[in-house]
Protein backbone atom coordinates (compact mmCIF):
# COMPACT_ATOMS: atom_id res chain seq x y z
CA UNK A 1 0.00 0.00 0.00
CA UNK A 2 1.16 3.76 -0.97
CA UNK A 3 0.53 6.30 1.17
CA UNK A 4 1.12 10.37 0.20
CA UNK A 5 0.20 13.61 0.99
CA UNK A 6 -0.10 16.68 -1.41
CA UNK A 7 2.90 18.65 -2.65
CA UNK A 8 1.20 20.70 -4.98
CA UNK A 9 1.67 24.02 -3.74
CA UNK A 10 0.84 26.37 -6.84
CA UNK A 11 -0.57 25.75 -9.87
CA UNK A 12 -2.25 27.40 -13.42
CA UNK A 13 -5.42 26.23 -14.36
CA UNK A 14 -8.65 27.53 -16.31
CA UNK A 15 -10.94 27.06 -13.45
CA UNK A 16 -12.89 29.90 -12.32
CA UNK A 17 -14.70 30.83 -9.25
CA UNK A 18 -18.52 32.26 -8.67
CA UNK A 19 -17.31 35.16 -7.45
CA UNK A 20 -14.55 37.85 -7.75
CA UNK A 21 -11.14 37.86 -5.75
CA UNK A 22 -11.30 40.27 -2.56
CA UNK A 23 -9.62 43.53 -3.73
CA UNK A 24 -8.47 45.70 -0.75
CA UNK A 25 -9.17 48.70 -2.18
CA UNK A 26 -13.28 48.23 -3.14
CA UNK A 27 -15.86 48.80 -0.79
CA UNK A 28 -17.90 46.26 -0.03
CA UNK A 29 -21.07 46.60 1.06
CA UNK A 30 -23.61 43.73 3.20
CA UNK A 31 -23.98 40.67 0.92
CA UNK A 32 -21.33 41.01 -1.37
CA UNK A 33 -19.72 37.99 -2.09
CA UNK A 34 -15.53 36.99 -2.91
CA UNK A 35 -12.89 34.75 -3.50
CA UNK A 36 -10.21 34.68 -1.42
CA UNK A 37 -7.39 32.15 0.32
CA UNK A 38 -9.49 29.22 -1.79
CA UNK A 39 -12.68 30.33 -0.24
CA UNK A 40 -15.87 32.43 -0.97
CA UNK A 41 -16.54 34.84 1.53
CA UNK A 42 -19.87 36.92 2.24
CA UNK A 43 -20.06 40.75 3.74
CA UNK A 44 -21.90 40.90 7.16
CA UNK A 45 -22.16 44.55 8.01
CA UNK A 46 -23.22 47.21 5.59
CA UNK A 47 -20.22 48.61 4.49
CA UNK A 48 -15.61 48.18 4.78
CA UNK A 49 -12.54 49.03 2.96
CA UNK A 50 -9.40 46.68 3.32
CA UNK A 51 -10.56 44.01 5.86
CA UNK A 52 -9.42 41.24 4.81
CA UNK A 53 -11.76 38.20 5.19
CA UNK A 54 -10.72 35.90 7.55
CA UNK A 55 -12.37 33.30 10.02
CA UNK A 56 -12.35 35.40 12.72
CA UNK A 57 -13.58 38.41 11.17
CA UNK A 58 -16.57 40.64 12.33
CA UNK A 59 -16.87 41.36 8.61
CA UNK A 60 -16.42 38.09 6.84
CA UNK A 61 -18.52 34.80 6.98
CA UNK A 62 -16.75 32.05 5.12
CA UNK A 63 -19.69 30.32 2.82
CA UNK A 64 -17.56 27.71 0.79
CA UNK A 65 -14.72 26.32 -1.03
CA UNK A 66 -13.82 28.30 -4.07
CA UNK A 67 -14.32 26.33 -7.20
CA UNK A 68 -10.57 27.11 -8.47
CA UNK A 69 -8.29 25.78 -5.14
CA UNK A 70 -10.46 23.11 -4.20
CA UNK A 71 -9.19 20.66 -7.25
CA UNK A 72 -5.80 20.73 -4.86
CA UNK A 73 -7.11 21.05 -1.34
CA UNK A 74 -7.65 17.58 0.30
CA UNK A 75 -10.03 19.27 2.58
CA UNK A 76 -12.75 20.21 0.47
CA UNK A 77 -15.24 17.47 -0.98
CA UNK A 78 -16.47 20.26 -3.47
CA UNK A 79 -15.65 19.07 -6.99
CA UNK A 80 -13.96 21.66 -9.09
CA UNK A 81 -16.28 21.91 -12.48
CA UNK A 82 -16.19 23.97 -15.73
CA UNK A 83 -18.31 23.58 -18.83
CA UNK A 84 -16.97 21.95 -21.98
CA UNK A 85 -13.11 21.51 -20.76
CA UNK A 86 -10.76 22.45 -18.18
CA UNK A 87 -6.49 22.34 -17.16
CA UNK A 88 -4.39 22.09 -14.17
CA UNK A 89 -0.80 22.44 -14.66
CA UNK A 90 1.81 22.23 -12.09
CA UNK A 91 5.47 22.14 -11.82
CA UNK A 92 6.84 18.84 -10.47
CA UNK A 93 10.68 18.14 -9.35
CA UNK A 94 11.96 14.82 -8.85
CA UNK A 95 10.46 14.49 -5.16
CA UNK A 96 6.90 14.28 -6.81
CA UNK A 97 6.73 9.95 -7.42
CA UNK A 98 2.91 9.43 -7.44
CA UNK A 99 -0.09 11.39 -9.17
CA UNK A 100 -3.69 10.75 -7.89
CA UNK A 101 -6.59 11.95 -9.85
CA UNK A 102 -9.81 11.45 -7.71
CA UNK A 103 -13.64 11.56 -8.06
CA UNK A 104 -13.76 12.62 -11.82
CA UNK A 105 -16.04 12.37 -14.39
CA UNK A 106 -15.01 13.53 -17.96
CA UNK A 107 -15.38 12.18 -21.18
CA UNK A 108 -11.37 12.25 -21.97
CA UNK A 109 -8.87 12.51 -19.32
CA UNK A 110 -5.16 13.15 -20.78
CA UNK A 111 -2.30 13.30 -18.83
CA UNK A 112 0.96 14.91 -20.22
CA UNK A 113 4.76 15.45 -18.97
CA UNK A 114 5.46 18.70 -20.52
CA UNK A 115 9.59 20.81 -20.55
CA UNK A 116 10.29 24.18 -19.64
CA UNK A 117 8.94 25.18 -23.20
CA UNK A 118 5.62 23.32 -23.07
CA UNK A 119 6.56 20.75 -25.63
CA UNK A 120 5.36 17.06 -25.04
CA UNK A 121 7.57 14.69 -23.35
CA UNK A 122 6.06 11.82 -22.15
CA UNK A 123 2.08 10.91 -22.32
CA UNK A 124 0.47 9.03 -19.61
CA UNK A 125 -2.65 8.83 -20.18
CA UNK A 126 -5.30 10.14 -23.24
CA UNK A 127 -8.29 8.32 -22.99
CA UNK A 128 -11.94 8.33 -23.85
CA UNK A 129 -14.48 6.65 -21.39
CA UNK A 130 -16.66 4.07 -23.54
CA UNK A 131 -20.10 5.07 -23.96
CA UNK A 132 -22.98 2.16 -23.89
CA UNK A 133 -25.31 4.56 -25.71
CA UNK A 134 -27.19 2.78 -28.62
CA UNK A 135 -25.65 -0.48 -27.93
CA UNK A 136 -28.46 -3.23 -27.25
CA UNK A 137 -29.73 -4.84 -24.26
CA UNK A 138 -30.72 -8.12 -24.87
CA UNK A 139 -32.23 -8.30 -21.04
CA UNK A 140 -34.21 -5.17 -20.84
CA UNK A 141 -35.07 -5.37 -24.67
CA UNK A 142 -33.58 -1.71 -25.44
CA UNK A 143 -31.08 0.51 -26.34
CA UNK A 144 -29.10 1.22 -22.82
CA UNK A 145 -28.91 5.44 -21.98
CA UNK A 146 -25.56 6.58 -21.40
CA UNK A 147 -24.02 5.78 -17.85
CA UNK A 148 -21.46 8.23 -16.72
CA UNK A 149 -19.34 6.68 -13.55
CA UNK A 150 -18.49 10.15 -11.96
CA UNK A 151 -16.33 7.95 -9.18
CA UNK A 152 -13.44 7.19 -11.60
CA UNK A 153 -9.59 7.19 -9.63
CA UNK A 154 -6.51 6.94 -11.74
CA UNK A 155 -3.17 6.31 -10.06
CA UNK A 156 -0.09 7.02 -11.65
CA UNK A 157 3.44 6.07 -10.97
CA UNK A 158 5.89 9.49 -12.12
CA UNK A 159 8.93 9.22 -13.75
CA UNK A 160 11.92 11.22 -13.94
CA UNK A 161 11.10 13.21 -17.47
CA UNK A 162 9.67 16.73 -18.08
CA UNK A 163 9.40 20.09 -15.84
CA UNK A 164 5.60 20.30 -15.42
CA UNK A 165 2.50 17.96 -15.33
CA UNK A 166 -0.94 18.71 -16.99
CA UNK A 167 -4.10 17.17 -17.05
CA UNK A 168 -6.95 18.21 -19.05
CA UNK A 169 -10.75 17.29 -19.00
CA UNK A 170 -12.64 17.75 -21.74
CA UNK A 171 -16.59 16.80 -21.98
CA UNK A 172 -18.96 16.90 -24.53
CA UNK A 173 -22.33 18.49 -25.72
CA UNK A 174 -24.35 15.69 -24.82
CA UNK A 175 -23.05 13.43 -21.87
CA UNK A 176 -20.72 15.51 -20.27
CA UNK A 177 -21.58 19.03 -21.07
CA UNK A 178 -19.72 20.20 -17.42
CA UNK A 179 -16.87 17.54 -16.86
CA UNK A 180 -15.56 18.05 -12.67
CA UNK A 181 -12.88 16.67 -10.46
CA UNK A 182 -12.78 15.98 -7.03
CA UNK A 183 -8.94 16.13 -6.00
CA UNK A 184 -5.53 16.12 -8.11
CA UNK A 185 -2.99 15.34 -5.71
CA UNK A 186 1.33 14.64 -6.50
CA UNK A 187 3.82 13.56 -4.13
CA UNK A 188 6.66 11.00 -2.38
CA UNK A 189 4.99 8.08 -1.93
CA UNK A 190 5.34 5.87 1.09
CA UNK A 191 5.51 2.29 0.86
CA UNK A 192 3.54 0.74 3.79
CA UNK A 193 3.82 -2.64 2.80
CA UNK A 194 1.64 -5.00 1.49
CA UNK A 195 -1.67 -5.46 1.99
CA UNK A 196 -2.69 -8.26 3.51
CA UNK A 197 -6.39 -8.55 4.79
CA UNK A 198 -9.60 -7.50 3.04
CA UNK A 199 -10.76 -3.59 3.72
CA UNK A 200 -13.30 -3.45 6.40
CA UNK A 201 -15.64 -0.54 6.00
CA UNK A 202 -17.36 0.65 9.83
CA UNK A 203 -18.69 3.43 11.23
CA UNK A 204 -18.37 5.32 14.60
CA UNK A 205 -20.55 7.41 15.90
CA UNK A 206 -19.94 10.00 18.10
CA UNK A 207 -22.96 10.79 20.19
CA UNK A 208 -23.71 11.85 23.55
CA UNK A 209 -26.70 10.30 25.18
CA UNK A 210 -29.04 12.73 27.27
CA UNK A 211 -32.13 12.36 29.26
CA UNK A 212 -34.37 15.60 30.09
CA UNK A 213 -36.03 15.79 34.10
CA UNK A 214 -38.61 14.16 32.95
CA UNK A 215 -36.26 10.84 32.15
CA UNK A 216 -37.06 11.25 28.11
CA UNK A 217 -33.92 9.91 26.63
CA UNK A 218 -32.88 11.92 23.50
CA UNK A 219 -29.17 11.08 21.68
CA UNK A 220 -27.18 14.41 20.13
CA UNK A 221 -25.14 12.86 17.54
CA UNK A 222 -22.29 14.37 16.94
CA UNK A 223 -20.76 13.24 13.84
CA UNK A 224 -20.41 9.95 12.11
CA UNK A 225 -16.71 9.08 10.53
CA UNK A 226 -15.96 6.45 8.23
CA UNK A 227 -13.36 4.17 9.64
CA UNK A 228 -11.09 2.08 7.19
CA UNK A 229 -9.15 -0.88 9.02
CA UNK A 230 -6.25 -3.03 7.28
CA UNK A 231 -2.92 -5.00 7.84
CA UNK A 232 0.56 -4.91 5.80
CA UNK A 233 2.98 -6.75 5.93
CA UNK A 234 6.87 -5.77 6.11
CA UNK A 235 10.11 -6.92 6.38
CA UNK A 236 11.04 -6.87 9.98
CA UNK A 237 13.80 -4.94 9.82
CA UNK A 238 12.27 -2.04 7.83
CA UNK A 239 9.83 -1.73 10.91
CA UNK A 240 12.13 1.24 12.50
CA UNK A 241 12.45 2.99 9.12
CA UNK A 242 8.29 2.64 8.23
CA UNK A 243 7.16 3.48 12.23
CA UNK A 244 9.58 6.81 11.60
CA UNK A 245 7.81 7.79 8.12
CA UNK A 246 4.09 7.04 9.49
CA UNK A 247 4.91 9.16 11.97
CA UNK A 248 4.95 12.20 9.32
CA UNK A 249 1.69 11.17 8.18
CA UNK A 250 -0.03 11.88 11.37
CA UNK A 251 -2.80 14.91 11.17
CA UNK A 252 -1.75 15.12 7.53
CA UNK A 253 -4.85 14.84 4.67
CA UNK A 254 -3.13 11.79 2.48
CA UNK A 255 -4.00 9.37 -0.45
CA UNK A 256 -3.68 5.94 0.19
CA UNK A 257 -3.35 3.39 -2.88
CA UNK A 258 -4.32 -0.70 -2.20
CA UNK A 259 -2.54 -2.07 -5.36
CA UNK A 260 0.16 0.42 -6.91
CA UNK A 261 0.91 -1.89 -9.71
CA UNK A 262 -2.46 -0.98 -11.52
CA UNK A 263 -3.19 2.80 -12.80
CA UNK A 264 -6.72 1.50 -12.52
CA UNK A 265 -6.74 0.17 -8.65
CA UNK A 266 -8.79 0.27 -6.13
CA UNK A 267 -7.94 3.73 -4.33
CA UNK A 268 -9.12 4.07 -1.12
CA UNK A 269 -9.38 7.55 -1.59
CA UNK A 270 -8.28 10.80 0.69
CA UNK A 271 -8.11 10.84 4.41
CA UNK A 272 -6.31 10.73 7.99
CA UNK A 273 -4.11 7.69 9.20
CA UNK A 274 -4.88 6.71 12.80
CA UNK A 275 -4.21 3.85 15.22
CA UNK A 276 -1.10 2.24 13.70
CA UNK A 277 0.04 -0.87 15.60
CA UNK A 278 2.66 -3.79 15.84
CA UNK A 279 0.30 -6.18 15.16
CA UNK A 280 2.80 -9.40 15.47
CA UNK A 281 6.16 -10.70 14.28
CA UNK A 282 6.53 -14.05 12.50
CA UNK A 283 9.74 -15.23 11.43
CA UNK A 284 11.42 -12.33 9.12
CA UNK A 285 8.08 -10.41 8.60
CA UNK A 286 6.40 -8.00 10.88
CA UNK A 287 2.12 -7.41 10.51
CA UNK A 288 0.85 -3.74 11.05
CA UNK A 289 -2.49 -2.67 11.99
CA UNK A 290 -4.09 0.74 10.52
CA UNK A 291 -7.14 2.83 10.97
CA UNK A 292 -7.81 5.50 7.95
CA UNK A 293 -10.36 7.98 8.73
CA UNK A 294 -11.97 9.05 5.38
CA UNK A 295 -12.17 12.33 4.25
CA UNK A 296 -13.75 11.59 0.69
Amino acid sequence: MIAFKQKISNMTTDLVNIYDDYNANTTYSSGDKVSYGGFYWQMIPSTATGITPSDNSLYWEKIGVANRESIIDLRSTTKSEKDDSFYIEFPIDYTYTYLAIGYYATMNLKVEALDENDNIVKVYIDETQSINEDVFDYYDYMYSDYSLDTNRTRFIPLVHIGKKIKITFTGDDKNVPTPNCGFVLAGDGINLGTTLSNVNFKLNSYSVKKTDSFGVMTIDKRAVQNIIDFETIIDRGEFMEKRNKIKSLYDEFCCFILNESDIKSEMIGVGVIENVTQLYDENSKSTIGYSIVEAI
